[in-house]
């Protein structure tokens, strides 16, 4: 495999913005992801599958290290105060196709709510626990009364209940 059209051009601006006017740069690292058709990675590529041309004539390359892509975060924010609810179905059917079509195993995620607690943000590598958050998200731009004790401690007013969780009472008098 020879590496074409967009890749080449971009190591070639690199190497030129690299090097110094009239002198030659003692060696230049290249950072490259070789991908396939489909966009999934091509693995055990070998120093024989490169070449590098500058205004061309083929350069000599030393030598290819190939790095394994690590774990990577995702939060996802579902702003539930600024979607309707009509549109909630194809939020979450958006949300939940990326979960299920686009994270790897080694990935972590965390879904988050505006009134979420801040203590139970948390990364994890639990896709069904997300995808049950992301079924449970409402639209409810609009609708600002709250829902839960939780809620209505966070949006300033006393619980309803009168019983507390060992959080402030923003807004209540002693």
């Amino acid at each position: 495999m020879k590496l074409t059209s967009s890749v080449v051009p971009a190591i070639v601006i690199a190497i030129a913005t690299l090097a110094s006017p009239g002198a030659a740069p003692e060696s230049i690292r290249i950072s490259a992801v070789v991908t396939d058709r489909e966009g999934h990675p091509v693995p055990g590529l070998t120093l024989k599958d490169f070449e590098l041309r500058e205004d061309g004539v083929v350069q000599k390359i030393e030598s290819v290290d190939a790095q394994r892509e690590g774990p990577r975060r995702f939060a996802i924010l579902l702003d539930e105060f600024h979607v309707d609810a009509a549109d909630a179905a194809r939020v979450r059917d958006a949300v939940d196709g990326f979960v299920r079509t686009r994270l790897r195993a080694e990935d972590a995620l965390v879904v988050l709510k505006p009134l979420d607690s801040l203590t139970t943000i948390r990364l994890s590598d639990d896709v069904e626990g997300a995808r049950r958050a992301i079924g449970s998200f409402e639209g409810r731009n609009g609708l600002y009364e709250p829902r839960s004790p939780v809620e209505e401690e966070t949006m300033g007013r006393a619980p309803a209940s009168g019983a507390s969780d060992g959080a402030s009472t923003r807004g209540s008098k002693a």
